[in-house]
């Protein structure tokens, strides 16, 4: 099994999650975070993982989607929380 798009989709979803627990969020990082998640191959994760890994995975990401779309944005990072 090829472990570097499970891997990958794990750390993406816990650095949005890090990410939530700031007061705001550098353009920068959502800019990323954002595009990372949208190149994560959820057909070949979902070959790879049982139904409930990846439902799980699913999961965490459209409520990281969701949030840090809420999330007030920051231009410099010494206002950062």
């Amino acid at each position: 099994m090829n472990l570097g798009i499970f891997e990958k989709s794990i750390v993406m979803i816990a650095y949005g999650e890090i990410l939530l627990t700031h007061s705001e969020v550098f353009h920068k990082s959502k800019e990323y975070l954002l595009k990372e998640l949208d190149r994560l191959d959820m057909q070949q994760l979902k070959e790879k993982l049982s139904l409930e890994q990846f439902d799980d995975v699913m999961t965490r990401k459209a409520l990281l989607l969701e949030k840090i779309e809420q999330k007030p944005i920051a231009y410099h990072l010494d206002t950062i929380v």
